[in-house]
């Protein structure tokens, strides 16, 4: 999984955040059951949400061992 997010993260390769994302598929579909929308509609919001959250990766750096967040709201 890790070389998934490396590749999302240093070389933009789609395939691999579609790869990243049906690591997931069936877990995504549990849990659109329980979600107040069309379940299409709560799929692409999981799958939205798996995406910010791999691309939020991006902007972390590291700092003496440390993990820091940039600040870019």
């Amino acid at each position: 999984m890790e070389q998934l997010i490396d590749r999302i993260i240093l070389t933009k390769d789609e395939q691999a955040m579609l790869d990243f994302l049906s690591l997931f598929e069936k877990d995504m579909d549990v849990l659109s059951r329980y979600m107040r929308m069309p379940k299409e509609d709560a799929i692409q919001w999981l799958k939205l949400g798996m995406m910010e959250i791999v691309l939020q990766h991006k902007t972390k750096t590291e700092n003496n061992g440390c993990l820091i967040e940039s600040q870019r709201r």
